[in-house]
């Protein structure tokens, strides 16, 4: 497949999160036309390394692998193909911050007893799985937490806040 969505040699199409537009990856099949990615095969021209420990495990910043002018492009076109040829509405090109990081003031993150453990980990035993963590749900597991001390895309302050909620370590309140 190539890009964040595309079709497999029978014609089926596939949306494979986390792939960046122009990389082309070996994706595993999941359900309501969703893919995994197994292997990158192909990285796209314009490719950027993403500076965050957790990329691609956490729910969040899937574009983080392009530019902040591609990601920009991306999500005009995305917006345009939602309004459709609706010709009462124009789209406008967006703007925003220089910096593809630490720009965000607003997060949901989310406290959990569970902690996910990528496939990669499954058999650490150092890992500790139970307790009370605070961070952000991966995609597709609303029962898992991926902790987070810090987040990149976060303003400073926001990230001040998730070190204090940290230090007080609180319990998820369902699971008292």
């Amino acid at each position: 497949l190539k890009g964040s969505s595309g079709t497999d040699a029978s014609g089926k199409r596939w949306t494979v999160r986390g792939a960046a537009v122009g990389e082309t990856v070996s994706a595993w099949p999941g359900r309501k036309g969703t893919a995994r990615i197994i292997e990158t095969l192909q990285h796209p021209v314009e490719r950027v390394e993403p500076v965050c420990a957790i990329f691609g495990v956490c729910g969040g910043c899937q574009l983080q692998r392009m530019s902040i002018q591609q990601q920009r492009l991306e999500k005009y076109d995305v917006g345009t193909r939602s309004i459709g040829e609706t010709t009462h509405v124009t789209c406008h090109a967006m703007a925003g911050t220089s910096n593809a990081y630490q720009y965000r003031n607003k997060l949901e993150l989310s406290f959990g007893p569970r902690v996910y453990v990528a496939e990669a980990d499954k058999n650490n035993p150092e890992i500790v799985r139970e307790g009370s963590f605070l961070g952000f749900h991966p995609r597709g597991w609303y029962s898992r937490i991926v902790p987070v001390q810090n987040c990149q895309i976060a303003t400073d302050p926001i990230n001040r806040v998730i070190d204090v909620i940290n230090q007080f370590a609180p319990s998820p309140p369902w699971d008292n």
